[in-house]
C-alpha cells in the first residue's frame, strides 16, 4: 500500500491480503460462482429491456433485484426428508 496510514490500520488489525494468481478464477471458488450467477440473472435481465440505454435508476433497481435472487437461495442444503427436523 502506497498510503501510510492505510498501511498501519491494516497492520493494527491484522488484515492479511491473499490473492489470487492472474487469469486463474477457478481458485476464487465460492465468490467467482457468485460474480457468475449475478452475471448471469443480469443479463437476463437486460435482455427482457425494450431499450439498450439505462439510467442510474434502472439500474439500481436491476441489482436490488438480482441482490434479491442471490440472497433468496438457502444457505444449507435442503431435505426432502418428511421425517427431517426443521430450524
Amino acid at each position: 500500500m502506497k498510503n501510510e496510514q492505510i498501511s498501519s490500520y491494516l497492520a493494527r488489525k491484522e488484515c492479511e491480503w491473499l490473492f489470487n494468481p492472474p487469469h486463474a478464477s477457478h481458485a476464487g471458488g465460492i465468490w467467482e460462482r457468485m460474480i457468475g450467477m449475478t452475471r448471469k440473472t443480469l443479463d437476463a435481465m437486460l435482455q427482457e429491456l425494450p431499450t439498450k440505454q439505462l439510467t442510474h435508476e434502472v439500474l439500481t433497481a436491476l441489482m436490488a433485484e438480482v441482490s434479491a435472487i442471490m440472497n433468496s437461495r438457502p444457505l444449507a442444503p435442503v431435505s426432502i426428508d418428511p421425517k427431517a427436523p426443521r430450524y
